[in-house]
């Protein structure tokens, strides 16, 4: 919540807002943070979907109509309801990037972190996504330098099969590694 409440205030400045355009910004900023993937749903590797805080309330995932973007219009020309949703594709952008940063942490060079292997689901880093939309994909093949590091990685997603760097994908915490945070106390 601190990390939203934060990228609000940036994004509407000092801007006044009438209470209906808070409260729509509101719910569509709960939908931004209850979409985020949390864990894989099943171990089956064909399937490409994860348990979301929007499955508890609803027990199906957030589904969102993607719109249009408005970032190219000029604020002076924009009607209220563009306006609004210009605030929140900006939040969504800036909330978004700030979250898969945190699931992508890096130690410094001195300790060894684990490679991605196969089977592991992911959340694939792409720009363009609409607000609430999580690429998602199952590693099926690994490349790794001559280092052993892997560098690039082959993965299935609902687009297909592509390659990507390990710099664009986000590890999505295992059940067994849920499980064990849990039963530590730390925040997900």
């Amino acid at each position: 919540m601190k990390s939203a409440k934060r990228h609000l205030v940036r994004v509407i400045g000092n801007q006044a807002m009438w209470h209906s355009q808070l409260q729509t910004l509101a719910a569509r900023i709960e939908a931004c943070l209850n979409s985020r993937p949390l864990i894989p749903l099943t171990d089956d590797p064909e399937d490409k979907y994860a348990l979301t805080p929007g499955d508890f309330p609803l027990g199906a995932p957030l589904i969102a109509v993607p719109e249009p973007t408005v970032a190219e219009i000029p604020v002076n020309q924009l009607k209220h309801w563009q306006w609004l949703r210009r605030i929140h594709q900006q939040f969504w952008h800036r909330w978004s990037e700030e979250y898969l940063a945190t699931l992508q942490t890096r130690s410094k060079w001195r300790r060894r972190t684990e490679n991605i292997h196969v089977g592991d689901i992911v959340l694939v880093r792409h720009e363009n996504l609409p607000p609430t939309h999580w690429r998602l994909g199952r590693i099926t093949e690994v490349h790794p330098g001559r280092d052993g590091l892997v560098r690039n990685a082959t993965l299935v997603t609902s687009y297909g099969v592509c390659t990507r760097a390990v710099q664009k994908l986000c590890l999505l915490l295992q059940p067994d590694d849920f499980e064990a945070v849990a039963s530590t106390g730390q925040d997900v």
